[in-house]
């Protein structure tokens, strides 16, 4: 009688950088070319924009998953602000399609889990549930990023932030300076449009700035994902419950 051979042992444990948290080797919040949804599940539902061609939702920028499909699993939470793909120029286009792209870094929360740290919360350093939250991030190559917004109805964003510290030899920042550095980054982008008319036909709804506007306590930061060499353009999900 021939022996059956033993059973494959579980997928090894293996720490995910990019989102904190353990994960198994089948890697479910990170899916190669963007083409399925965490845990296997089908792209019918996802936040992706159902208008854009497949071209144009997977671009050669996207050979990751779209941040806004990691996110669609806790979408009952509230909206992710939509936003258009910053789109650089051809030459940076070009020479993102012949080098590595980054896939995207997600701030997760632990115990329950949950994709998506309240603003006010990072701003203040409330970061106790944050996972990997003193993991440093050396996925950036320079000293300083392009954070950007392109939120509905404005015009698009960008600030640079400091994602390596000032030592010699410099050390990126973890995972908790970095939330706090963009926590701050939409404060920034709150006060500077909150004095700006939204463009006409703008969906008021997304207005920010205002007494019964969107304010930073409305806001989750969900991470951020590789639009240009050195920029990265960040996912907010609104939790107001009128939204």
């Amino acid at each position: 009688m021939v022996a059956s051979p033993p059973p494959s042992p579980p997928p090894s444990l293996q720490p995910n950088r990019r989102t904190g948290l353990t994960e198994t080797s089948d890697c479910r919040y990170l899916i190669p070319d963007g083409r399925s949804t965490p845990s296997g599940s089908s792209t019918s539902g996802s936040l992706t924009d159902s208008s854009k061609s497949e071209e144009e939702t997977y671009s050669p920028l996207y050979r990751h998953a779209p941040l806004v499909e990691i996110a669609a699993k806790w979408s009952q939470h509230g909206q992710l602000v939509p936003q258009m793909c910053y789109n650089p120029p051809v030459d940076q286009s070009r020479r993102m399609a012949q080098c590595e792209v980054r896939g995207p870094i997600t701030f997760f929360l632990k115990n329950p889990d949950y994709c998506g740290i309240p603003c006010r919360d990072a701003l203040l350093s409330k970061v106790a549930r944050l996972a990997g939250r003193d993991d440093y991030m050396d996925e950036f190559s320079g000293r300083t990023i392009s954070l950007r917004i392109m939120w509905p109805g404005y015009l698009p964003w960008c600030r640079q932030i400091v994602v390596r510290d000032y030592r010699y030899p410099s050390n990126p920042v973890t995972r908790a300076n970095l939330v706090k550095n963009i926590a701050r980054s939409v404060q920034r982008f709150i006060q500077a449009r909150s004095g700006d008319e939204m463009s006409h036909g703008s969906d008021r709804r997304w207005k920010v700035g205002g007494p019964n506007d969107i304010t930073i306590d409305d806001l989750e930061l969900v991470g951020l994902q590789q639009v240009s060499m050195a920029s990265w353009q960040l996912h907010l999900r609104c939790v107001r419950r009128r939204m």
